[in-house]
C-alpha cells in the first residue's frame, strides 16, 4: 500500500513538473517572438483611440509613415554642416505626430519642386517642407495647417528695443529681396503709414537676402524684411546671436504653412490634424516652436485647407 501511494505521488509530481516545464518553454517562446517583432507588428498594437484610430489601414498595418521633405530651409528643415541627419522644427514636429499616431517615420529628401508631384504619385504618404497653403495648391493636395508664417524685420541687435510697431520704421531705409512677398509687404506697410500721415519706409531692393543683410550690417539700411523663419535663424546663428534681432514678426499678416497629403486622402489628413491638436493641447507643440524661436508662428488648432489666398504662381 505504501509502495502504491509512493508511486502515485511520484506520478503526480512528474505530471506537475512536466506542466511547469511546458509553461516555462511557452514563456520563453513568447519572449523570443516579442523581441524579434517587426516595426509593423509593434505598430499594430497602437491604441485604437484618439488620433491613431483615424489612420488609414495601410499605414496602420505597415507601421510606417512615409514623409517627403527638402532639407534646405533652416530652421524648419535642413542638414547641419557635416551631417546626414536632418534637423529643424518640421522634423521635430513630424516625429511628434508620428509618435501620437503610433507609427515610425521614413524620410525622403528631394528637390522642393518635385515634392507635390511625388506625393500625388504615391511616393510619400505626406510632405512637410515649409509649404504655404494656397488655394491653387489645394486643387492638387490637401493641407493640414500647422504654422502661420509671414515676414519679419531683421535689425541690428542694438535697435531691437526701438521697433515695436510698423510706425517705428517710418522714414527709415529698409531692404527686401527683389520679386519676393517682402517687397509687397513693405508697400502695404507704406499705405498704412500714409493713412496716418507718416513718412514712407525707404525701400531698397536686393538680388537676395544675403546682400540685403550685408547692407544691414554695414549700416546702409536700418532693417531687412524677409521670411520670418529665415530671419529668426539668421538672428540666432550670426555672431552667436549678438549681431541681429527680429522685430515685428508676421508684419502685415501671415499665411498658413501646411503638411500636405494626397487630395483625396482625407482619412490621413484627419489623423494628422487630430495628432497635432493633441500636441497643441499637451504643450509639446509649443515647446517645439519655442525651441526653434518660432513661438510667434503658433496656431491655436490645426486646420484643414485653411489657406484663403492664391500663390500667384
Amino acid at each position: 500500500m505504501k509502495r502504491l501511494t509512493y508511486s502515485l505521488s511520484l506520478a503526480v509530481a512528474l505530471i506537475i513538473l512536466g506542466s511547469m516545464l511546458g509553461l516555462f518553454l511557452a514563456a520563453c517562446g513568447s519572449s523570443d517572438s516579442s523581441s524579434s517583432a517587426s516595426p509593423a507588428a509593434t505598430a499594430s498594437a497602437a491604441p485604437a483611440s484618439g488620433a491613431a484610430a483615424l489612420l488609414p489601414e495601410s499605414i496602420k498595418s505597415s507601421g510606417v509613415l512615409r514623409v517627403g521633405s527638402s532639407y534646405t530651409s533652416p530652421p524648419l528643415e535642413y542638414l547641419p554642416e557635416n551631417s546626414t541627419t536632418p534637423e529643424g522644427l518640421d522634423i521635430d514636429l513630424m516625429e511628434g505626430i508620428a509618435a501620437a499616431l503610433g507609427v515610425k517615420t521614413a524620410w525622403t529628401n528631394m528637390n522642393w519642386d518635385g515634392l507635390r508631384p511625388a506625393l500625388q504619385t504615391g511616393r510619400f504618404d505626406t510632405v512637410i517642407a515649409s509649404m504655404g497653403d494656397f488655394t491653387d495648391r489645394q486643387e492638387q493636395v490637401t493641407f493640414v495647417d500647422y504654422l502661420t508664417v509671414g515676414e519679419g524685420v531683421l535689425v541690428a541687435k542694438a535697435n531691437e528695443a526701438a521697433v515695436t510697431t510698423v510706425e517705428d520704421l517710418a522714414g527709415k531705409p529698409v531692404g527686401a529681396s527683389k520679386g519676393t512677398i517682402a517687397v509687397t509687404i513693405v508697400e502695404q506697410a507704406n499705405k498704412e503709414l500714409a493713412s496716418k500721415g507718416l513718412e514712407p519706409i525707404q525701400l531698397s531692393t536686393f538680388s537676395g537676402d544675403a546682400p540685403g543683410m550685408l547692407a544691414l550690417r554695414s549700416d546702409r539700411t536700418f532693417g531687412h524684411v524677409m521670411d520670418l523663419p529665415f530671419a529668426v535663424y539668421e538672428a540666432k546663428e550670426m555672431g552667436g546671436g549678438d549681431i541681429y534681432a527680429v522685430v515685428l514678426p508676421n508684419l502685415m499678416g501671415a499665411i498658413p504653412y501646411g503638411i500636405s497629403v494626397k487630395k483625396d486622402n482625407m482619412a490621413l489628413a484627419e489623423a494628422i490634424k487630430a495628432a497635432l491638436d493633441e500636441m497643441i493641447a499637451d504643450g509639446s507643440y509649443q515647446q517645439i516652436l519655442d525651441k526653434w524661436g518660432l513661438g510667434a508662428a503658433a496656431v491655436d488648432e490645426a486646420v484643414i485647407n485653411g489657406g484663403t489666398t492664391s500663390s500667384g504662381g
